[in-house]
């Protein structure tokens, strides 16, 4: 899975990409996840 971080820094920002990990981590652990800049 790819995150796009796109504008400025926003509140929660990064407690929304941790979640996502923790989700992707507990569906199947080899899952990656991609942030693109």
């Amino acid at each position: 899975v790819g995150v796009v971080f796109s504008g400025r820094q926003s509140p929660g920002g990064h407690n929304v990409i941790w979640g996502l990990y923790d989700a992707l981590k507990l569906h199947n652990p080899q899952n990656v996840l991609l942030g693109f800049v």
